[in-house]
């Protein structure tokens, strides 16, 4: 499995309301911002996502730094990957947690992955069950 695809879809993001506020000296919610969500494709079809409440932000590191880097990348090798980011923070010295947003996403892939190979394995279960059965069937009746 290769990494195909690495977007950002801006998202606008409504303010609370009410505000909340912390408490006194802090400052409380923010107003409306723009979020973005980003999605990580895949060849086999599994697409991962997370989001981020500065979108514009991360919209700027994907298209500058992780967009090249993990397009034709194992999604499963996440450690690597995270290396990776670790690696280009000391370069561009990142906002906080925008690597975190890219390992999430990759994260949601290994997790669609894990899904995807437990109902192969089940149906393969159900079809040797079935076809031991139906050998056994033959072999009584014959």
């Amino acid at each position: 499995m290769k990494i195909t695809n690495v977007e950002v879809i801006l998202v606008d993001r409504p303010a609370f309301k009410p505000a909340f506020i912390w408490r006194k000296g802090l400052p409380g919610s923010d107003p409306a911002t723009v979020g973005g969500w980003l999605v990580i494709e895949t060849d086999v079809g599994i697409t991962g996502f997370a989001t981020a409440t500065r979108g514009v932000i991360l919209k700027d590191y994907v298209d500058r730094r992780f967009k090249a880097e993990l397009i034709g990348q194992d999604p499963l090798n996440r450690e690597y990957l995270w290396e990776r980011a670790w690696e280009l923070d000391r370069i561009e010295r990142f906002a906080p947690n925008m690597a975190h947003v890219v390992d999430v996403a990759l994260w949601d892939i290994g997790n669609y992955w894990v899904v995807i190979a437990n109902q192969f394995r089940l149906m393969h279960q159900q079809l040797h069950s079935l076809l031991s059965k139906s050998f056994l069937m033959l072999q009584i009746n014959a």
